[in-house]
């Protein structure tokens, strides 16, 4: 590993050179498209997390105490050094990753409640930056 201290027209210099460097260096998370279920559906969703050590989500079932509601699970490649069993679990990684795949699955039980519940998925590239997410809006509509 190398550490370049230079200013920013040099890194910028340095990004153009080398494939796949972000010279900004910002944690960043892929756009999500709102996923649409019937109850008893299930979907997934794939996403690219950049230069991250913490990924976790906001779940509003958990706050809003809904009983029958959507179900998330996270899978995420490479997989993390630890996770730590909270609700909703945090996944921490040894050091900033540069590029994480979230494979996002949804699942609605056939007694879901309907309506939108807006997921959250959040990342930290480390501790002098604040969360940054990206909203993960479900709509489940009454099974047919």
């Amino acid at each position: 590993m190398v550490n370049v201290q230079t200013d920013g027209e040099l890194v910028h210099e340095i990004g153009t050179e080398l494939p796949g460097y972000e010279a900004s260096g910002n944690t960043s998370i892929g756009d999500i498209q709102k996923v649409v279920l019937e109850a008893g559906e299930s979907a997934e969703v794939t996403t690219k997390v950049l230069n991250v050590k913490e990924i976790s989500y906001a779940d509003p079932t958990l706050s809003e105490n809904v009983s029958d509601s959507v179900d998330l699970e996270l899978e995420l490649s490479p997989p993390p050094g630890m996770v730590q069993e909270s609700l909703p679990p945090q996944y921490l990684y040894d050091q900033r990753t540069k590029a994480v795949t979230a494979r996002i699955s949804i699942s609605a039980p056939e007694d879901a409640e309907a309506g939108t519940y807006n997921f959250e998925l959040l990342a930290s590239g480390d501790n002098t930056e604040g969360d940054i997410t990206e909203a993960m809006p479900v709509e489940v509509r009454a099974g047919g």
